[in-house]
């Protein structure tokens, strides 16, 4: 079965946009990685509105996540009054980042609110891009979706 290395392989057309890192066909090396962010967030989106058929303790506990494990547990059961709860949905996010997001690296989530309009929880996420010798930090805006919204 094929695994998701861990760290900096990005997928093929991201790697040709930014081979060089040099104006090349009228594109500058900073709208490159713009697309390369670009295409970050869109993966960050379809991992957070897919849910995982794991539980949170498996999903947590599974030395090594498959495409079959894609997406986010159920974090409904959880409560934005207890602060274990919340670091443990936090812990999730991270893990799930870790596991289906090859090109960053480092992630840390900071959870804004829970339950407003169909959010469970919006949070934002700082990790590092890692594309061969590219170091950059990002940040990216997020919300984990209700399934019954």
């Amino acid at each position: 079965m094929a695994q998701l290395s861990q760290g900096g392989n990005a997928p093929l057309f991201d790697r040709l946009s930014l081979r060089g890192l040099s104006t090349l066909g009228g594109q500058s090396a900073e709208s490159r990685l713009l697309d390369t962010e670009a295409s970050i967030y869109k993966e960050l989106q379809a991992i957070t509105l897919s849910r995982s058929r794991l539980d949170i303790e498996t999903f947590i506990k599974t030395p090594r996540l498959t495409v079959l494990d894609w997406g986010l547990p159920d974090l409904s059961g959880l409560s934005a009054e207890r602060a274990e709860d919340r670091d443990l949905c936090a812990r999730v996010i991270v893990r799930a980042i870790e596991a289906f997001e090859p090109r960053l690296s480092k992630p840390t989530v900071q959870l804004a609110a829970y339950r407003q309009g169909r959010d469970i929880c919006r949070f934002s996420l700082a990790a590092e891009l890692r594309l061969g010798v590219i170091r950059e930090r990002l940040t990216f805006n997020l919300g984990v979706e209700a399934d019954d919204a």
